[in-house]
């Protein structure tokens, strides 16, 4: 039975998806593993193992415990979490418009059929504006549910690799551009910037300045995503039962009367 488990994009990477122009992520390993950097990671009974050849023979020894992919094995689902908010719009019966929206208080166990509406601060048009001039704050996706997530992704592939062995093709894969020419408008035209290059600052930005020259090994996921619709019925009865025990855990919602950290 094919698993599912959750992952968290930021908002450019959860656009780059739903655009078609991302298909790759890469994720650090924890704790890093005490291998050579020339080790290769061969797949064995479910585990990684770091591997080499010690006597020179053509054969591939382990040399290190193997570790299991926290993400999953190629035909495994992943769900994607980012930035959301549930709301309840009412409706001015006299206009037909909306007049009043309401974000839930405490997170819902479901959509309670249809009172609560997802949105997604991603791609939603008044996310950049002032809370109160939209009305509730975002919540961090690190808090969505299953029920309320959007995007769907399928695992095509899994390898293990060094952060700096990525190549042009795989950071165009992540989703980030590349720069050709200067940005209009500027002073200073920013110079040209390689997938690769744009692909390194954005890791920088995200794990720190000196996470480049680690070189740290991550877990290369490669993935396609699932068209709403497109799901297996082991999948649909998984969901249910994911549903119901976070139907469990969550009370009934009520007003949002608190801020929230909006996640990256």
């Amino acid at each position: 039975m094919k698993r599912e488990r959750p992952i968290l994009f930021s908002g450019p990477m959860v656009r780059a998806i739903l655009a078609g122009r991302k298909s790759q992520t890469r994720r650090g390993i924890k704790p890093q593993p005490d291998a050579p950097s020339d080790a290769r990671w061969v797949l064995r009974d479910g585990l990684w193992h770091p591997c080499v050849d010690t006597l020179c023979r053509g054969v591939l020894d382990p040399i290190g415990p193997g570790i299991r992919c926290p993400y999953g094995a190629p035909g495994d689902r992943l769900w994607v979490r980012e930035a959301w908010q549930a709301i309840h719009v009412s409706i001015d019966p006299e206009t037909g418009y909306g007049d009043d929206v309401r974000a839930a208080d405490k997170i819902p166990s479901d959509s309670q059929h249809g009172y609560w509406s997802v949105v997604y601060a991603a791609t939603d048009p008044q996310a950049n504006e002032h809370r109160d001039d939209r009305g509730f704050v975002w919540r961090p996706g690190i808090h969505m549910p299953r029920w309320a997530s959007r995007i769907t992704l399928e695992i095509t592939g899994v390898r293990v690799e060094r952060l700096n062995a990525i190549s042009e093709a795989d950071a165009r894969a992540e989703g980030v551009y590349a720069v050709t020419h200067g940005a209009v408008g500027q002073m200073e035209p920013s110079p040209p910037r390689t997938h690769r290059q744009a692909f390194e600052l954005l890791w920088r930005e995200i794990n720190g300045a000196e996470s480049w020259e680690r070189n740290d090994w991550v877990w290369v996921i490669e993935f396609r995503r699932v068209e709403p619709g497109h799901e297996d019925a082991d999948l649909a009865a998984h969901h249910a039962a994911t549903r119901a025990a976070e139907g469990e855990r969550h009370e009934h919602p009520g007003d949002h009367t608190r801020s929230t950290r909006v996640s990256r």
